[in-house]
């Protein structure tokens, strides 16, 4: 973590002019600056993930039920009125820490009544995101398109606190039959 608000200091530093700066301008970055680093302990900060640099469009990662495992790239937290995006964060670290407390599901995909699919995968990752939307509900929206459609689907057969419940226990099969009971 240190080392991405280094780099954001610099960045923050660089933009100022090197002759002539003004004590305004130092005093306009360290204020950046100390807002960034509350937002990040605030956020992130306060969680045993790592900072990362992971691939392109991926904002965090965690294996299911492997408790500190979660990680997430900084570069994915940049806010558009701050160095920090806080909702973003607060909602990713949400994210992340509910897959380390994910059992496994118990099926790789299901069949329900009416036909349709879901795969494990998506029940896994709609589990999550329930998580983060409680925490932090306007990140739901910087999600990818494809995650937000997932989360849609899956929601669609079940309430969301039901989806969290269920996906957190690996209970997909349970998540299936309740759906289909439901719809006969």
């Amino acid at each position: 973590m240190q080392t991405e608000t280094h780099e954001s200091a610099r960045d923050v530093l660089d933009g100022l002019e090197p002759q002539g700066s003004s004590e305004g301008d130092l005093s306009v970055a360290a204020t950046h600056l100390e807002r960034a680093s509350r937002d990040i302990e605030e956020t992130v900060g306060k969680t045993n993930a790592l900072n990362l640099r992971l691939p392109e469009g991926v904002a965090g990662q965690a294996r299911l039920g492997a408790t500190g495992s979660d990680s997430f790239d900084a570069r994915s937290l940049e806010g558009e009125e701050g160095v920090v995006d806080v909702e973003m964060a607060k909602g990713l670290a949400a994210h992340e820490q509910f897959h380390t407390e994910q059992s496994e599901p118990d099926a790789e995909e299901v069949t329900l009544g009416t036909g349709e699919k879901i795969m494990a995968h998506d029940f896994i990752e709609a589990g999550a995101i329930a998580a983060q939307e409680k925490v932090a509900p306007g990140s739901i929206r910087k999600l990818s398109l494809g995650y937000q459609a997932l989360y849609a689907k899956v929601c669609r057969f079940g309430s969301k606190n039901r989806v969290e419940e269920l996906s957190r226990k690996g209970e997909l099969r349970r998540f299936a039959s309740e759906i289909t009971a439901q719809a006969a």
